[in-house]
């Protein structure tokens, strides 16, 4: 009735300071970084990785979604499977799981 949404969202890989803490031959191992030194496309720039809070926050296409995940400014397409940097895994749907978390967290966070 407010107005006001709330989403989650996913930003992406952002190549950042954060990693400046992680050798640069570390970053190889790990897939990082091309043959050619630049970074693998999985990687988005600063700008690129703030764009999807951004779409949250001034969307007017999001009017009537709220509650969802967000990713590459776009509602997310759900579950995948195969693509581990994209959608989200079952278990983000699993009501019963759900129900399980909420009552543990109850317990976990009641006065005593």
């Amino acid at each position: 009735s407010e107005g006001i949404h709330a989403y989650s969202l996913h930003p992406g890989g952002i190549m950042t300071n954060l990693q400046k803490d992680v050798s640069i031959e570390e970053q190889r191992a790990m897939g990082w970084f091309k043959e050619d030194g630049t970074t693998v496309d999985l990687f988005k720039n600063v700008e690129q990785g703030a764009s999807t809070s951004v779409y949250a926050a001034l969307a007017p296409d999001l009017d009537k979604h709220g509650g969802e995940y967000l990713e590459d400014c776009a509602i997310s397409q759900g579950v995948n499977s195969k693509e581990i940097y994209a959608g989200m895994g079952a278990h983000a749907i699993d009501m019963e799981a759900a129900e399980r978390l909420w009552k543990l967290s109850e317990k976990m966070v009641a006065p005593k």
